[in-house]
């Protein structure tokens, strides 16, 4: 007779579900998302014109007439890994988890 074996979840993994679930569930209650740019600036964001908003508030000049920005909305459960200048060092976290912990911000930039 043949067994059935049920893949077994570890505590990690599942802590990791539950985290990535209630980090997911606040993105979609503040109507926020990861975008990015030629993979150059991450920011977090409710819409393509907001992530304008979002890089010329963080870099403190407009964006310049035929300078537009490209900007593609990363899926919530997308993995990010920061390098963090306030002493975390290297963070890895979902799209969604970012969003939970900073809210509508400048995420990251490779030109910094």
């Amino acid at each position: 007779m043949n067994s059935i074996h049920y893949p077994t979840v570890s505590r990690d993994q599942e802590t990791a579900r539950r985290r990535y679930q209630r980090a997911r569930d606040k993105a979609n209650q503040l109507g926020l998302y990861v975008f990015v740019n030629d993979a150059t600036d991450w920011v977090i964001a409710s819409s393509l014109a907001d992530a304008d908003a979002v890089s010329v508030e963080q870099s403190g000049s407009p964006i310049e007439p035929g300078c537009e920005l490209d900007w593609k909305r990363l899926p919530h459960d997308r993995v990010l890994v920061l390098h963090m200048d306030d002493g975390r060092g290297r963070v890895e976290q979902t799209c969604a988890e970012w969003i939970a912990e900073q809210g509508r911000s400048f995420l990251g930039s490779t030109n910094y």
